[in-house]
């Protein structure tokens, strides 16, 4: 929106060998870097949001993979 910048998020999931899975998650964050003046707490509090996303990622997908379904 025009008073919260957005981002991008770019997630790979990476089999390096067998019954292994690699998760990057990739971040473009400049629309966020380069927006208007905020409070300083306003980025940490944005990097916690996107750890607590990616660990609710990596749960659904050993969700998916205890299920059959990946």
């Amino acid at each position: 929106s025009a008073e919260v910048p957005g981002g991008t998020l770019l997630m790979t999931i990476e089999v390096p060998g067998q019954e292994q899975l690699f998760v990057r998650f990739a971040y473009d964050t400049r629309a966020i870097a380069d927006g208007p003046p905020r409070e300083p707490f306003y980025d940490e509090y944005l990097k916690q949001a996107y750890v607590e996303a990616d660990v609710d990622s990596i749960k659904t997908i050993r969700k998916m993979i205890a299920a059959g379904t990946l």
